[in-house]
């Protein structure tokens, strides 16, 4: 007996000769799909060829392909050097292959990083020096990594008052 696959991304189709993936004699029933779009649903029905013609197909069944992951945040934001205008952040980079940082500053614990909040992006060292900022004020300070799946989480908040 041999088998055929069919795979197609749009549910209710009918296995046909352009979506066939495979046709062979298998000994293991798990199957390996590679090169998928990620995040998309498939769905499959298998045949069988044997001496008395071909079977009808089975079920539709479906999987739906995990979305990448995002870029892990970078870690250890910490002041190095304060001014009465100027904050001084080192950071370890995200260890994401591509991905930059992003920094966020705010006066208020706890933020969102957004827009608003933006002060740099697409940094790739680890150290960055905020200036321009109000004396006697205690900044915060959070960094996301950007990278080809999107943007990671925040990392953790860091703080300094200017003099």
């Amino acid at each position: 007996v041999t088998y055929r696959l069919f795979r197609w991304t749009e549910p209710g189709l009918s296995a046909s000769a352009e979506n066939e993936i495979m046709n062979g004699t298998w000994t293991d029933v798990r199957i390996t799909n590679a090169g998928l779009a990620p995040s998309t649903t498939y769905y499959c029905q298998v045949r069988a060829n044997g001496r008395g013609g071909t079977s009808a197909s089975t079920a539709e069944v479906s999987a739906t392909t995990s979305a990448p992951p995002t870029p892990e945040p970078p870690s250890f934001l910490m002041p190095t050097g304060v001014t009465a205008s100027s904050v001084e952040l080192a950071w370890a980079a995200s260890p994401t292959p591509g991905a930059t940082t992003t920094l966020f500053a705010s006066t208020t614990p706890g933020f969102v990083p957004s827009a608003a909040t933006q002060i740099a992006t697409g940094l790739s060292g680890g150290a960055y020096t905020v200036t321009g900022l109000a004396a006697s004020t205690t900044y915060y300070f959070v960094a996301q990594a950007t990278g080809p799946t999107g943007t990671s989480v925040a990392s953790g908040e860091a703080s300094a008052t200017t003099y």
